[in-house]
């Protein structure tokens, strides 16, 4: 995934992480984007081809703040009490310290431009769990930076006594290590969020 500097990559629905029940959402391999649709805020700005395993975004210089993105449709996944999901995405690369990559699950209901779900995202200096445009859980610059190419995306949501339980981590492609965690919990009560 390649993007250039003041731009935004969103993947949403991405890749479940491996375990006993783990499924691949799409593993890219055969240069045709199946059961994704698109968003952008302007016409052909920005969207995803699928080519060489890989999904790319190639975002040009706009000058502002501007994203796109692409929701995997071919699964719907349920938030409901006890049950925990697991979504990841490998990210090769970005452009630029105001790239950031995003991993979100948001309702159907919801238009994808507000980004209203929860998401994690991060930059070469950058790391944020949200849960919409500038409502931010956690927004930190970690120090030393995260490593941002060759890295493992993961983000776990578990449902337990009504809370959400949001963990973002990010992981070594190549050992499997975590080099950055963090956890916070959305509850029923009013939301505080970070200024960011």
């Amino acid at each position: 995934m390649k993007i250039k500097p003041f731009l935004v990559l969103s993947l949403l629905f991405a890749t479940p992480v491996p375990s006993a029940r783990a499924r691949v959402l799409d593993n890219f391999d055969d240069n045709t984007k199946t059961a994704w649709t698109d968003f952008t805020f302007l016409n052909g700005f920005g969207l995803p081809v699928e080519q060489n395993g890989q999904f790319k975004f190639n975002l040009p210089a706009a000058g502002q703040s501007i994203f796109s993105a692409s929701t995997k449709t071919s699964e719907t996944f349920t938030l409901q009490e006890g049950r925990r999901i697991t979504f990841s995405v490998d990210l090769v690369g970005t452009n630029g310290p105001d790239a950031f990559a995003l991993l979100s699950f948001i309702p159907k209901s919801v238009n994808v431009a507000d980004l209203q779900g929860y998401s994690m995202a991060k930059s070469s200096q950058n790391f944020v769990i949200a849960k919409g445009i500038n409502k931010y859980f956690k927004e930190e610059t970690p120090d030393p930076p995260v490593l941002n190419e060759n890295v493992t995306m993961v983000m776990t949501l578990t449902m337990k006594g009504g809370n959400v339980i949001i963990n973002g981590r990010v992981l070594d492609r190549e050992t499997g290590s975590v080099l950055y965690e963090q956890t916070v919990v959305d509850t029923p009560a009013a939301d505080t969020f970070a200024q960011g």
